[in-house]
């Protein structure tokens, strides 16, 4: 502690007091797509445009060769620039259609602000999960054979299920593309319609990754500033 600076009082300084001026968690946002038709035709032009732009390569590289060597037949080369310049409209046509749908995936579109209050919150949610699942599933949680004889279809819905609770608990802000912010208290059965009835499995496996990354995030962080800070 520098010589400017002073020491608490002992008899007024207040951990509580401290604790809430200066703790913090941190936030991941996470942006989340569901309009899957524009999505998908969006990467339906990516590879058109790729396809184009090889062949308008190899046009123009036969452009090139005529000028040189004149080694094509008149015909042939007098159809060269003709085909470059149907295949350029084309790909600005393209590129066209491709930034609307840029602007449509966009306005389909959430961002998720994942956190938590408390480093423990993340193994309470899984446990409460877990528990939950084997209940709804006559399953004794508690029983280490039932449990581990489950079949893999039972694991897959349990793991869907607690991740879902995690997205849930862990989400304390949502924003919406006209600005409008829904301020979390999402429940599990709302996370799992989300996931599995309108989002495509990419973006499915995104999101919990980055709910699971807000859950270490902690560790992470200290990891990450541990060397060079004084004990």
């Amino acid at each position: 502690m520098g010589d400017n600076q002073t020491r608490p009082d002992k008899n007024t300084f207040s951990l509580d007091d401290f604790i809430q001026k200066k703790a913090t968690t941190p936030v991941i946002k996470h942006r989340v797509f569901v309009d899957n038709e524009s999505g998908m035709r969006r990467a339906e032009i990516d590879d058109e445009i790729s396809t184009l732009e090889k062949d308008l390569k190899k046009l123009e590289a036969q452009r090139d060769l005529v000028s040189s060597k004149k080694s094509t037949g008149i015909s042939e080369a007098a159809s060269i620039p003709d085909k470059i310049a149907a295949l350029e409209k084309r790909i600005e046509g393209l590129n066209v259609e491709h930034d609307k749908l840029t602007a449509a995936i966009l306005d389909g579109s959430m961002i998720f602000e994942l956190s938590w209050t408390s480093m423990e919150g993340p193994k309470t949610v899984i446990s409460e999960a877990r528990d939950k699942w084997c209940e709804d599933h006559g399953i004794d949680a508690a029983d280490w054979s039932a449990t581990k004889n489950m079949t893999n279809k039972q694991q897959e819905s349990m793991g869907n299920f607690i991740s879902c609770a995690l997205v849930a608990a862990a989400t304390r802000r949502v924003t919406y593309p006209s600005g409008e912010v829904s301020e979390g208290n999402l429940t599990v059965e709302q996370v799992n319609r989300l996931v599995n009835d309108h989002l495509i499995l990419s973006e499915k496996e995104k999101l919990f990754a980055a709910t699971n990354k807000s859950a270490g995030s902690g560790d992470d962080w200290f990891n990450g500033i541990d060397a060079g800070f004084p004990s």
